[in-house]
């Protein structure tokens, strides 16, 4: 992983980051949802709500320009989920 080399370059990897936390904890909260350790409800709200902070994270034109689409987010920054 490369440091950024301007504020507006930094503010990008985090919100790419942020991104990233929310793919790995919806797969997680997919995870726990079959299990039955969370509760139908618990699993709507939850998911509805990371929903909208991705979509709107991608908003940012530079942020979509950055993250193409998922598979090549997945692929670019190692996601395996």
């Amino acid at each position: 992983m490369k440091l950024a080399s301007s504020p507006a370059e930094r503010d990008l990897y985090e919100t790419l980051a942020e991104i990233y936390s929310i793919i790995v904890t919806l797969d997680g909260l997919e995870k726990a949802y079959i299990r039955d350790a969370v509760s139908e409800a618990e699993y709507t709200e939850t998911c509805s709500r990371l929903l909208k902070q991705y979509k709107s994270t991608l908003n940012d034109e530079t942020v979509a320009q950055e993250f193409v689409d998922l598979e090549t987010f997945k692929r670019t920054w190692g996601v395996c989920c």
